[in-house]
């Protein structure tokens, strides 16, 4: 989460368009992609685990959805730093399209199973937000065309053989009253946390 924290107070709260450059490098070094324009969360969490110390094996993939089931990762509970991953789906549940979002556990907010998450390409841009992890369908954001896009928990992930430490686990400070909380805690003091954040 060093590296995940640092990118954050570098490049967090920036629109893509500002952070462009580094964005390319997230998906060119995080998942061999040169498509810059396309959505960048698992080229920014791939980019950050393989550049972390220690350096961490990923599916090294610009697709969202590639760490379930991947050999690179196993099942974990939630602690500070675990991977969340979520798939699009419509609004009963059902997985609708190979689309979804990742991004890493932050802190817990108020409510069962919400949590503050920290990611690439959230309202496109580096910074908190909030995910439902409750594995009940929530609306994610509105397409321009008005149809409504949903998403649904998929599970908590670590790279296989980590070992979750107890200052891994989640505590008291890591309990947010609201997102715009846990971004001032990073330094992203100036967003504003809006429903329906674009994050594919």
């Amino acid at each position: 989460m060093k590296t995940v924290i640092n990118e954050a107070q570098l490049y967090g709260g920036k629109n893509q368009g500002i952070i462009q450059s580094r964005v390319s490098i997230y998906h060119k070094v995080g998942a061999s992609y040169s498509n810059v324009e396309d959505a960048w969360c698992s080229s920014f969490a791939y980019w950050c685990l393989e550049s972390s110390d220690p350096k961490f094996e990923t599916p090294h993939s610009p697709g969202s959805e590639s760490f379930i089931n991947h050999k690179t990762v196993e099942k974990c509970e939630a602690f500070y730093g675990a991977i969340a991953t979520f798939s699009d789906c419509d609004s009963q549940g059902n997985i609708t399209t190979g689309k979804g979002h990742v991004t890493f556990v932050y802190g817990k907010l108020r409510g069962d199973k919400i949590y503050a998450v920290l990611g690439g390409n959230q309202n496109k841009m580096i910074k908190v937000s909030q995910y439902d992890c409750s594995e009940n369908a929530f609306f994610s954001y509105k397409k321009k065309n008005g149809t409504k896009i949903y998403k649904k928990f998929r599970g908590f992930f670590k790279p296989i053989g980590y070992a979750i430490k107890e200052i891994d686990k989640l505590t008291n400070p890591d309990n947010y009253n609201n997102i715009d909380d846990a971004n001032k805690k990073i330094g992203l003091s100036s967003i504003k946390t809006t429903i329906g954040e674009k994050d594919n």
